[in-house]
């Protein structure tokens, strides 16, 4: 009598063959992978997992411990806490894909979400040692900050000290600093954290869409340097015998290929595809970086910005109204490219040369793809940056971005918060417009808090604020249909955060309007 094997078993034993398969020597299957089968991922490999930080190991043992800029490079983004859906990395998408540069790992046990009660028992993470070059190239990895509730922040300070390390560090050959053989030290720009946003099977199961969660500031900074260096290329000339000339008249030609080379960096290239930012911040703060990287929104005109390697771009002189009129991130980035471009002029052809090889050979960071935000998130804190950033300033990105589809209604919401969160005026209690008084960021914090506690009929946990927030805001929305994040700003934190302001300040009778929402005098419509 023949034995019949149910559909179940027989997947079972196929991926069993699977794990015993020399390319997935030291992989650990996801617990998603194998719950449909009931099965623990112990009983199926008693392989132990790659850590994290395996890739970091992986290093050249010659690779030196490199000064960053003393500046915090904390982009904690507030793409939500519920992002991802499914765990991509199976055991068969494993053997058939994953790089054997990359590190897979199991981060859910030892995940402080592992407990927020999101349903998340285990997640994977790839994290890879990737030089400058190939992270861009194509549009394998390209990334966005649009929803990141910091801004760019780097100084010319910071600028010039990333880009004093990086010439230094690609003048060390034959000197003091190579590795002995003739060789620079390769330069380790530590580890970015992304969360994918569009997923692309075909490579490895990596999105070619990133948010940034770590990183924004180094990764804005050297786009700024590379979009530096090709203006100051474009803008050369060389002997008609020069190898690295693009065609031309002869005796006087520019830089083609190189100049080619460092635009499809900045903007990568695809067949019948509109230009696209390796980057992108922001749309509000993000108009003067693609006048910057988008080579046909370079312009020579009269009131461009001159520059000593006689580049003119297309940017507000100082000093003038419109240089004025900047947001924060967007002067800080016509700064510094100004910076680096007087600074790129200012070399030999020699020394951009030789500083282009290095920033694409031997400069490296770790890139660290968590499947979800949440992890994303955990991993930022744990490594001790994102310390200014608070669970509020996560809801705040969550409000006024990602539930908010309208571009003016998300940046007037995003002001109006700003407003309400400035330091708090001594005279509220005095001021007859209450509703234009301010109560401070800590204030709104803990009226979110308790109205999310009131709201969902339970505590809110710690290391859980995010997650909690967003429960209340999504339940609060899915409950009054067509409403979007700037209504529940209107209708829900600030009148909670004022009540609560009013509350603390001696009007015990606010207090009823912090836990149980709506304005004072039936004016929101919340009950």
């Amino acid at each position: 009598m023949t034995r019949r094997t149910s559909p179940a078993a027989g997947a079972l034993a196929a991926l069993l063959c699977c794990l015993q398969a020399p390319e997935c020597q030291g992989l650990t299957v996801p617990p998603s992978t194998t719950s449909y089968f009931g099965r623990s991922p112990a009983l199926l490999s008693s392989r132990p997992p790659l850590a994290a930080s395996s890739a970091a190991a992986s290093a050249s043992s010659s690779s030196r411990s490199v000064r960053l800029p003393a500046k915090a490079d904390d982009s904690s983004s507030s793409d939500g806490g519920g992002g991802g859906g499914g765990n991509v990395f199976s055991a068969a998408a494993a053997k058939l894909g994953v790089p054997f540069f990359a590190s897979l790992s199991d981060t859910g046990g030892s995940s402080p979400s592992s407990s927020s009660g999101g349903g998340e028992s285990s997640v994977a993470t790839v994290t890879t040692r990737l030089p400058l070059g190939t992270l861009l190239d194509s549009r394998d990895y390209t990334f966005t900050a649009s929803t990141n509730v910091r801004g760019y922040e780097w100084t010319p300070r910071e600028t010039d000290e990333l880009f004093d390390d990086l010439l230094g560090a690609s003048s060390s050959a034959g000197g003091e600093g190579d590795d002995g053989n003739g060789r620079p030290y390769d330069y380790e720009l530590n580890q970015v954290v992304l969360v994918p946003l569009e997923w692309d099977t075909a490579m490895y199961g990596l999105g070619r869409r990133y948010g940034v969660y770590d990183g924004q500031q180094r990764l804005v900074t050297l786009c700024l340097i590379l979009a530096a260096m090709r203006e100051s290329f474009r803008n050369d000339v060389v002997d008609d015998d020069d190898e690295d000339g693009g065609g031309g008249a002869p005796g006087r030609q520019p830089h083609e290929d190189i100049v080619k080379e460092l635009t499809d960096m900045l903007n990568p290239p695809k067949v019948r595809k509109a230009p696209i930012l390796r980057i992108e911040l922001r749309k509000r703060d993000d108009e003067y970086l693609r006048r910057i990287i988008i080579p046909e929104l370079i312009e020579a005109t009269e009131t461009a910005t001159a520059t000593r390697s006689g580049v003119r771009v297309d940017l507000p002189l100082p000093g003038t109204p419109e240089r004025k009129g900047l947001s924060a991130t967007g002067r800080r980035i016509v700064e510094n490219y100004e910076r680096l471009s007087d600074r790129a002029g200012g070399l030999s052809h020699e020394e951009r040369v030789r500083l282009l090889d290095y920033l694409v050979e031997h400069v490296h960071m770790l890139v660290c793809v968590p499947e979800t935000a949440r992890i994303a998130r955990n991993i930022v804190m744990a490594q001790g940056k994102g310390m200014d950033n608070e669970p509020i300033d996560d809801f705040k990105g969550l409000v006024c971005f990602r539930y908010t589809k309208n571009e003016e209604d998300m940046y007037r919401t995003f002001d109006l918060w700003d407003d309400l969160a400035a330091p708090p005026t001594a005279d509220v209690n005095a001021n007859a417009d209450v509703e234009s008084s301010t109560v401070g960021r800590e204030t709104i914090a803990a009226a979110c808090l308790l109205r999310a506690s009131a709201a969902l009929g339970q505590k809110v946990r710690k290391n859980d604020e995010v997650n909690a927030l967003e429960r209340w805001l999504r339940g609060d929305l899915i409950e009054r249909e067509g409403d979007e994040g700037r209504d529940f700003f209107d209708r829900e934190v600030e009148p909670a955060s004022r009540a609560l302001h009013l509350f603390r300040e001696g009007d015990l009778d606010a207090f009823r309007l912090v836990v149980g929402g709506g304005r004072r005098g039936g004016g929101g419509r919340g009950g």
